[in-house]
This record gives C-alpha cells, sequence and structure tokens, in this order.
C-alpha cells in the first residue's frame, strides 16, 4: 500500500510541474514545434537508443565474466530489454534490474551474484554521466550560479561520490550486524550480496573496460537529446548539450518523480532557455525524449515476448547438455 502511496505521489509531482510548466507557456507554439519536427531525426534517435541498449548489454557482459561464460550475448539483450520494459512502467522500484538478475539463475549463476552484477551495472552507468557532468559544471560554472539547479547537483553529486566511497570499503558490512539478531536471513542475504559486490574490488581491468563502453553509451545518449533538438529546428551547438545533458540526467536521478518526469522538462527549460533555446523547443525537447522512451519500453517487451519461444529451446538444450556431462 506504502509503494502504491508513494508511486502516486511521484505521479502527481511529475504532472504537477508538467502542468505549471504548460501554463506559462505558448501551448499553439509548444504543439506546432512537435508535430512539425524532421521525423528522421527522431528515427534516427530511435535508433542510436537502441544501440544505447546494445552497449548496455555489452558492459553487463563484461561484468558478468568473471562468473560466467555461458549466457549468450542475445540472452543477456533479451533481459536488457526486458528490464527496460519493466524499469519504465514500474519506475523506482528497479523491478526491471531485479528480474534480469534473476534471469541469470537459468545460467546457473545465484540471483546474488546476477543481482550484484547488475547493481555494479547501474553503478558504472552513473559514474560516467557523473564524469560528463563534472567535465560539463567546469565550463557552465555561471549558467549553473544563476538557475536552481547548481545546489541541488552538487548535493546529488556529494551523495554519489560519499557512495562510491563508502561502497568498496569492506568495514561496510559491519554496519549491517544490527540486522543479524532482528532478521538473521536478510543479514545472510545482504552480506552475500555485499561481498559479491565487493568481488569487482580486485577485477579493476574489468571495471575500467565497462566504464569506457558506458562513457560511449553516455555519450550515445547525449547524442540523442542534440538529434531531437535538431529535428525540431535547434541552433544550439552540440558542445552544449555535452555540458548540460549529464547535469540534467543526474538531477532528474532524485527519487521523486516518475522517471524524471518533470524534472527533466524543468531542468532542459531553465538551462536551455540561458544559452537562447526558446522555452516551446527546450520543453518540446524533452517531452519527445519521453515518447521515444516509452517507445523503446514498447519494443524492448515485444522482442523479449518474440522470442521467448527461441531462447526456452536453446535453455533446454543447454541443460540437457550440462546434465549429460
Amino acid at each position: 500500500m506504502k509503494k502504491i502511496a508513494l508511486l502516486l505521489a511521484k505521479i502527481i509531482f511529475s504532472l504537477g510541474i508538467i502542468v505549471v510548466l504548460l501554463l506559462k507557456f505558448d501551448l499553439d507554439q509548444l504543439y506546432r514545434t512537435i508535430i512539425n519536427m524532421e521525423y528522421w531525426y527522431f528515427l534516427l534517435s530511435f535508433l542510436i537508443s537502441l544501440l544505447g541498449l546494445y552497449l548496455g548489454t555489452l558492459r553487463w557482459q563484461i561484468l558478468l565474466k568473471e562468473f560466467t561464460i555461458a549466457i549468450p550475448f542475445v540472452e543477456l539483450f533479451r533481459f536488457i530489454c526486458l528490464s527496460f520494459f519493466y524499469n519504465f512502467f514500474i519506475p523506482g522500484a528497479f523491478a526491471g534490474d531485479i528480474i534480469r538478475g534473476y534471469k541469470c539463475k537459468k545460467y546457473y549463476i545465484s540471483s546474488t551474484y546476477g543481482i550484484a552484477s547488475v547493481f555494479i551495472d547501474r553503478l558504472i552507468g552513473l559514474v560516467s554521466f557523473i564524469l560528463f557532468g563534472i567535465f560539463g559544471m567546469l565550463f557552465t560554472l555561471d549558467v549553473l550560479k544563476q538557475t536552481k539547479l547548481f545546489t541541488p547537483f552538487i548535493i546529488v553529486l556529494a551523495i554519489s561520490l560519499f557512495f562510491l566511497f563508502i561502497l568498496f570499503n569492506r568495514k561496510i558490512i559491519s554496519c549491517f550486524k544490527v540486522l543479524s539478531n532482528m532478521h538473521s536471513i536478510l543479514y545472510k542475504k545482504l552480506k552475500q550480496l555485499y561481498n559479491c559486490i565487493y568481488f569487482y574490488k580486485g577485477y579493476k581491468g574489468i571495471l575500467v573496460t565497462a566504464l569506457i563502453v558506458s562513457l560511449l553509451g553516455s555519450f550515445f545518449n547525449i547524442l540523442v537529446f542534440y538529434l531531437l533538438s535538431v529535428s525540431t529546428g535547434g541552433v544550439v551547438p552540440f558542445i552544449n548539450f555535452i555540458f548540460f545533458i549529464p547535469i540534467i540526467t543526474i538531477i532528474s536521478y532524485l527519487p521523486i518523480s516518475y522517471s524524471g518526469l518533470g524534472i527533466r522538462e524543468a531542468g532542459f527549460v531553465l538551462l536551455f532557455n540561458q544559452i537562447g533555446m526558446s522555452r516551446e523547443q527546450a520543453l518540446a525537447i524533452p517531452l519527445m525524449y519521453f515518447g521515444l522512451l516509452f517507445l523503446l519500453a514498447i519494443v524492448g517487451g515485444m522482442i523479449y515476448i518474440f522470442t521467448i519461444n527461441l531462447n526456452v529451446a536453446k535453455v533446454e538444450g543447454a541443460t540437457d547438455s550440462r546434465r549429460q556431462g
């Protein structure tokens, strides 16, 4: 019941921000901006987003290879598609991430190892945006100070860096000992999960390789926003998107909205309006991006469903071979 209430609160908060923005804008101009966009750029943005899913799969495969080499890349891609579908329609609960972690059990990997790999995968994705965000902040400090995004960004950045600092500190597990008497099973699961996460500390080469792939994926994500801008006739240089998009993305990670909706739009208007983009266009771009995410989630769900029968046959064959061996 509490989870449902929290989800409803996030939806209301997001819609509230959108409504406030719409009331202050020329709705006719906003409608014309979206309806008159160059659809080829939107299609190209969609294809690049699919490429982003491919890179996300590659990053996850790199992180999993120390646990197993049995999971085919195509299968991991299916899990990523399913995860994206669930994470879009059940935001804030990380349902899709948990599901793809459990899906690894098909290939004789414990759910704990699977979820640990997903956790590190998401963490590296955040780190790549933090690095872009720090780079962007250095070149946009004056603009940030003129908006209300500077303080929230610094807070989120500080919390993220602190979290990264304590994550690979072996002593952190002692903080969970209080649960050993209250709930021994939960303590055992948390300890096992943390040990799996800490395992990666000894494989810095894997983490660096995954981070490089993640940086490329983050770059493509920034490129998607730029192409959506071009589709509406935007003239803001690409370099500004490299500066601003990571900042907006990190701010939208705050767990107070529905999939970043509202936060992302307000951030876009505040930042890009400072450098000459019209308010209507600055609002149209993130709204189009949200529509792109919706389309991508639907396609991801369809990819998983329409390949499930083929996958079942492959898994059963692999299981039979393993038993015979």
